[in-house]
């Protein structure tokens, strides 16, 4: 029988906000293992997808960072033909994608939301019946994985609200950190959406569900928060 085997690589954000039973990697990992798969965690302290090099002007920087990166992705597919490569963000994935379109070496790279959705359509969940504030993040959306992302979420509850004005939660990478006005503005009318009986909101990334937390009054947490726990 061959060994079922997914190469995770987090994101420069998550290993900032520190790997923990509650991180969103560490969700990520319980899924996978719950589905049978050996997971590898890829630990490369210098190397990453480029995307906040490039939105700092720094294109040589960011360029080589990611031909570092997809490098040692070949080296991983040549050893083993079978493995899989999921990128834990998906802005990194976009990144990763939109720059390296003709790369072959982005048929075997994945992000977590695309990929679950093929592993978890005939598995079984334990629903939950709270109510549940959706946000559906820019990368998502670049990804053309909106789809993906609400089924996931149905699958764990009926109870799903969609702020639909509100398509960019505005934090932009790290600029939440910088220009929090950013987010603020973008955010401003979220509490619109919220009912009294809904407290809980979930999204993809952890940078959004900062500022999401901030502005909406409620608690923030990962998708693959909610995908676990309702895994049967």
């Amino acid at each position: 029988m061959i060994e079922k085997i997914v190469y995770l690589f987090p994101s420069c954000a998550s290993k900032v906000m520190s790997f923990n039973d509650h991180s969103m990697t560490s969700k990520i990992i319980k899924i996978l293992q719950k589905l049978s798969y050996k997971v590898e965690v890829i630990n490369l302290n210098n190397d990453c997808c480029g995307l906040m090099y490039c939105s700092m002007g720094y294109d040589k920087t960011a360029n080589k960072k990611r031909n570092h990166l997809l490098t040692y992705f070949s080296k991983v597919i040549k050893q083993n033909h079978s493995a899989v490569i999921l990128i834990e963000n998906s802005s990194c994935i976009f990144e990763i994608y939109s720059k390296e379109s003709e790369n072959p070496i982005i048929k075997r790279i994945f992000d977590p939301i695309s990929f679950l959705y093929e592993e978890l359509k005939d598995y079984h969940f334990k629903k939950s019946d709270k109510k549940i504030l959706l946000h559906i993040n820019c990368s998502i959306t670049n990804l053309n994985k909106n789809k993906e992302m609400l089924y996931l979420a149905h699958k764990c509850t009926n109870n799903v609200i969609i702020p639909n004005d509100i398509l960019c939660c505005g934090f932009a990478g790290s600029k939440g950190f910088s220009n929090p006005e950013l987010n603020q503005n973008a955010l401003k009318t979220i509490k619109e959406f919220i009912p009294e009986d809904c407290k809980e909101g979930y999204t993809c990334l952890e940078t959004c569900a900062l500022g999401l937390e901030k502005y909406s009054g409620i608690k923030f947490y990962s998708l693959f928060h909610l995908i676990y726990e309702c895994m049967i």
